[in-house]
């Protein structure tokens, strides 16, 4: 029988080895990976044609990406609710980063404050920002839901962009949208 420290010594490399093989990272770089990406396998959220937002916007964010509109519900919503967004954005320049949507819904007037959250990856994980390239259009549609302690009344929109802490500026465009700490004002919502 072989003693146990014998095998941890023996199995080490092997291991190491198998770990390294497997996590080895891609040796095609960036390049290769924007040129091999199958933007047709996700027509719903990338197009080389402009979309139609309900409501038009047009702020740029790090002098490379423009939010150009957004679809919010028009009716009231209930507690329980689906609340559907779509954010419109075109591809100005190449983005050199991946960046992460927030989405604060806030209430307005309460006498305590109360958010929602919808913060996620573009494009539901599938379109992340490194791989914009200029001259596309990208919709990113999501859902969140008002949670059953969400008090009645109207709500402010607020979107931007972000990695970590840092958050993607506004730089051009619409910049009274922006509350000066990177956020922009889309629209309203009403929940009953």
């Amino acid at each position: 029988m072989i003693d146990r420290r014998w095998f941890l010594v023996l199995a080490t490399p092997a291991l190491a080895w198998t770990v390294g093989l497997i996590a080895r990272p891609d040796p095609r770089g960036v390049a290769a990976e924007l040129a091999a990406f199958d933007r047709a396998s996700i027509p719903d959220v990338v197009t080389r044609t402009a979309t139609s937002p309900r409501r038009p916007l047009d702020v740029v964010l790090g002098g490379a990406i423009r939010l150009r509109g957004v679809d919010l519900p028009d009716v009231a919503l209930s507690r329980g609710a689906r609340i559907p967004v779509a954010l419109h954005f075109a591809v100005d320049a190449a983005v050199d980063s991946d960046w992460q949507v927030f989405v604060h819904i806030d209430a307005q007037g309460s006498s305590t404050p109360f958010r929602i959250h919808a913060d996620h990856w573009p494009g539901a994980g599938r379109y992340r920002t490194g791989l914009w390239q200029p001259g596309e259009f990208i919709v990113d549609r999501f859902e969140q839901t008002v949670p059953r302690a969400a008090p009645g009344g109207v709500y402010d929109v607020w979107v931007g962009l972000y990695r970590g802490e840092t958050r993607l500026p506004v730089t051009g465009g619409d910049r009274a949208l922006s509350d000066g700490e990177h956020r922009i004002k889309v629209g309203q919502i009403v929940i009953e």
